[in-house]
C-alpha cells in the first residue's frame, strides 16, 4: 500500500468517512455539504491533499474568500459551483490528518457564514451521487446525470459524423515519424540503438495521424502499425549501414545493400538480429499499445462512472 492510500484509508477510518480503495479517495457529507478528498504528488514531489466541494448561494462564489479563515497556507480554487482546496503537507502525516479535519471544518463554517449551500457539479440541489467524469470527481443528481449523458451522446454523434481522412492522416504520420527516424540515424553515428528514438517514432506516427486524419479507426490503426514496422525496419537498416560505413570506410550504399552479410562476416550476426528485434519489436508493440490507449481514452471521454 502506497503513502497516499494508507494515509487516506487511516483518515477515513478515524473520521468514519467512506473510503474507495479503487479510486483511492475519501468522500462523504458533513452538515449538508458533500466532499471528496484525494492525495497526489506535485511537481516539487510534495505530498499534497485535494479537497473538493460543490456549493452555490445568492452571492457569487468568488465572495467566499471573505469568509475563509484557513488554519494553514493552502491554494484555493473557485470555479462555477466548485470550491477546491490544495494543501502541500510539510509536516508529519499524523499532523496532516488533524490539519485535514480542520480544513474541512473551516470550509464548512465559511460556507455557512457566507450563505452558501451544497449542490451538485451543475448547481442542482437534491440527492446526488459521486461520479468520475473525464478524470474529475463530481457529485451529480439524477437530472444532472441525464443532462451529461445526453451531452455525451450528442458529442459522440458529432464525432461519428466527422469523416476520417486516411490519406491525409497517413501523410501526417509519415512526416512526423520521419523526424524520429532521423534522430535514430543521428544516434547511430555515436553507436547507439535507442529505444527512446523508437518511442519517438511511435508518438510521432500516432499523433501525426490524428492531426491530419481527424480521428482513428480500426483500419487506420492497423495501417499505422504496419507503417511503424516498415519505418522502424528502414531506420534500422539505414542506421546499421551508417555505422558500418563510418567504421569500415565502405560506401553507405554498399553497406545498406549488404549490411546483414557484412555483419555475418564479422561474426556479429547475433548483434544484428538482436538490434533488429529490439527496434522493430518495440516499435510494433508500442504502436499497437499506444493506439489501444487512444481508443480507451476516447471511450472514457464519454463515460460517466458511478463511484458511490
Amino acid at each position: 500500500m502506497n503513502k497516499e492510500s494508507s494515509f487516506l484509508r487511516e483518515f477515513a477510518e478515524r473520521c468514519h468517512y467512506p473510503y474507495n480503495k479503487k479510486q483511492t479517495i475519501v468522500y462523504g457529507e458533513k452538515n449538508g455539504y458533500k466532499f471528496v478528498i484525494w492525495a497526489y504528488y506535485n511537481e516539487k514531489k510534495e505530498f499534497c491533499l485535494n479537497l473538493r466541494f460543490f456549493i452555490k448561494g445568492e452571492r457569487p462564489i468568488a465572495e467566499l474568500r471573505k469568509f475563509l479563515s484557513m488554519p494553514i497556507v493552502c491554494e484555493i480554487n473557485l470555479n462555477a459551483f466548485m470550491c477546491e482546496i490544495r494543501y502541500a503537507v510539510k509536516n508529519a502525516l499524523d499532523e496532516a490528518s488533524s490539519v485535514l479535519e480542520k480544513l474541512l471544518d473551516s470550509m464548512i463554517n465559511a460556507f455557512s457564514q457566507g450563505g452558501f449551500y451544497g449542490c451538485d457539479a451543475l448547481g442542482k440541489e437534491g440527492a446526488s451521487s459521486l461520479y468520475l467524469m473525464r478524470g474529475a470527481y463530481v457529485w451529480l443528481c439524477d437530472d444532472s446525470v441525464k443532462y451529461v449523458n445526453n451531452r455525451f451522446d450528442g458529442e459522440q454523434a458529432q464525432l461519428k459524423s466527422e469523416k476520417e481522412n486516411i490519406p491525409a492522416g497517413l501523410a501526417g504520420a509519415f512526416v512526423s515519424g520521419l523526424g524520429a527516424a532521423i534522430v535514430m540515424l543521428i544516434l547511430s553515428v555515436f553507436g547507439y540503438v535507442s529505444n527512446l528514438a523508437v518511442l519517438l517514432l511511435v508518438y510521432g506516427l500516432v499523433n501525426g495521424y490524428l492531426r491530419k486524419g481527424v480521428k482513428l479507426s480500426y483500419l487506420s490503426g492497423t495501417l499505422i502499425v504496419i507503417m511503424s514496422a516498415l519505418m522502424s525496419y528502414a531506420a534500422f537498416r539505414a542506421s546499421t549501414a551508417l555505422r558500418l560505413a563510418l567504421k569500415t570506410g565502405i560506401s553507405f550504399g554498399f553497406a545498406l545493400r549488404y549490411g546483414k552479410t557484412l555483419m555475418q562476416a564479422a561474426g556479429a550476426l547475433d548483434t544484428y538480429y538482436g538490434n533488429f528485434l529490439m527496434v522493430c519489436g518495440v516499435s510494433v508493440i508500442a504502436t499497437a499499445a499506444f493506439i489501444i490507449y487512444q481508443f480507451k481514452k476516447l471511450k472514457e471521454q464519454f463515460e460517466l462512472v458511478k463511484i458511490a
